[in-house]
């Protein structure tokens, strides 16, 4: 690897100029290479007739929880990702300090798991998966001083996944303080780089970075201690994936529609006992 700098100054840079090496556009003649991928979710060693290989994400540096795959298609893998949040809130693991609303937002998700599979003519056909560095914050890239980048670091930290979800938008082009408040927009970087890529004669590509549905899928309710905090998440979940009632109307209705879910009872009871 030739030398080259950590991209550590990531929030410094001027992230047009990244995106035009990142797809090309400062070298003309430059393409793009063509993205490899998988056969099924979790699956970095499965060639024809061998067993799968699996693996879990490290979770106590970067707060990911993996479900257990293989997956053949990207439904099931967001159905158990959203699944093993729940498991977790209603043995008090997470969000204890507002578990209805966090296990309304994660049923909420995993019901809605479908709208994150890929739209197109290929899901007539075997979903592909690809590899994906679990942080995509930008500052596992190596560039050099002309912003090309040499090389990618950490990649023993990452994971494969679903087609909208490797080319979507990231951590990278967010604008945190809108991820973070609960505004539901494309970044301007976001705009920038699908450009880019759209420019440089990827239009499959830059389609992934139409909706931020997948970010919001993943960042859910972060870690927020207090339910203030976490309500403009909600809120942004709900508002990505369609709804139009803010939290407090839709809450009302998804209490009525999962009325029949016993966790979600065993939930509010004890709620409403901690309450009187």
């Amino acid at each position: 690897m030739p030398t080259c700098v950590q991209a550590e100054w990531w929030q410094g840079l001027q992230h047009r100029a990244l995106f035009q090496s990142w797809a090309g556009r400062s070298h003309g003649k430059r393409q793009l290479p063509r993205p490899h991928s998988l056969p099924r979710w979790l699956s970095l060693l499965a060639p024809e007739g061998s067993a799968s290989c699996k693996f879990r994400c490290w979770p106590s540096r970067f707060v990911v929880l993996t479900p257990e795959g293989p997956f053949d298609n990207s439904i099931a893998y967001y159905t158990a990702f959203a699944e093993q949040y729940l498991t977790l809130i209603v043995d008090g693991q997470l969000y204890a300090e507002y578990p209805v609303d966090a296990y309304l937002t994660y049923r909420f998700l995993k019901d809605n798991a479908a709208q994150l599979a890929q739209q197109s003519a290929e899901t007539q056909t075997p979903e592909k998966f690809f590899l994906k560095h679990v942080d995509d914050k930008g500052d596992h890239l190596l560039v050099d001083e002309n912003l090309n980048i040499t090389g990618i670091i950490d990649w023993q930290m990452a994971r494969v996944v679903p087609f909208r979800e490797a080319f979507g938008p990231s951590l990278a082009t967010a604008d945190m303080s809108s991820l973070c408040g609960g505004k539901v927009s494309l970044s301007v970087d976001d705009v920038a780089f699908a450009g880019a890529l759209e420019e440089r004669g990827y239009p499959e590509l830059a389609s992934c970075m139409a909706d931020e549905k997948v970010r919001r899928f993943f960042w859910g309710l972060a870690l927020e201690a207090k339910w203030s905090y976490a309500l403009p998440l909600a809120n942004a979940i709900l508002k990505a994936f369609g709804v139009d009632q803010d939290w407090t109307q839709w809450r009302e209705t998804a209490l009525r529609e999962y009325e029949a879910d016993e966790r979600l009872k065993c939930l509010v009871d004890s709620a409403n006992l901690v309450s009187s």
